[in-house]
């Protein structure tokens, strides 16, 4: 059995380790509390930050819809624009046709004249209609580009409206049988037409 100094002396080496044991105790409870107190603030922290992110992303996505709507509107107008700005050229351009076609009328009217003129004045006996003064230049000159003028608006036409029935046949089998130049815009027209189907179509 151990005498009473070696027992005195476990005693106060236990002492020491149970003293040395309890500040290491301390020492990590203090720590753990700290981190607890760490995790709350960074919880929190995580929590507010979390709410900044979600209110951004909402006021993101709403600024994102009111710029698009912005664009579009933009192109609305701008589109009506130029409605307004072709429409004002085509009857600008109906009127001069208009007036064309009466100066034409007028001309004929005076081309009869003239050669009643001149017949007349041939049966009294006068020289002077023997040979007809021809007519200004500039006529037959723009006269030559009406008729280019024209003749490019007609083949213009025959062809959109080619292209527009290919475009519009079943799966576009038309298109094959177009001339060669307007196969890519007929291709083109009836891609734009399945565009346009399958946004009006409802999900």
């Amino acid at each position: 059995m151990p005498d009473r100094d070696e027992l005195q002396q476990q005693v106060a080496a236990l002492e020491g380790d149970l003293e040395t044991a309890a500040a290491e105790a301390r020492s990590a409870e203090e720590a753990l509390e700290r981190l607890k107190q760490a995790q709350s603030e960074t919880a929190g922290r995580l929590t507010l930050a979390s709410r900044a992110e979600a209110d951004l992303k909402q006021r993101l996505g709403e600024v994102r819809a009111a710029l698009h709507d912005a664009v579009r509107e933009a192109a609305e107008q701008a589109f009506r624009r130029t409605v307004v700005a072709r429409d004002g050229a085509a009857k600008e351009a109906a009127n001069a046709i208009n007036r064309a076609i009466a100066s034409l009328a007028n001309l004929d009217v005076a081309r009869q004249a003239v050669q009643q003129a001149a017949e007349e004045a041939t049966h009294a006996g006068s020289q002077v209609a023997h040979e007809l003064p021809a007519e200004p230049a500039s006529l037959a000159e723009q006269w030559s580009r009406l008729e280019h003028l024209v003749r490019e608006q007609a083949e213009w036409r025959l062809e959109d409206e080619l292209v527009e029935a290919a475009a519009a046949s079943p799966m576009g089998y038309a298109i094959e049988e177009l001339p060669a130049h307007l196969q890519q815009l007929a291709r083109e027209r009836l891609r734009a037409r399945q565009r346009a189907g399958a946004e009006r179509t409802p999900p």
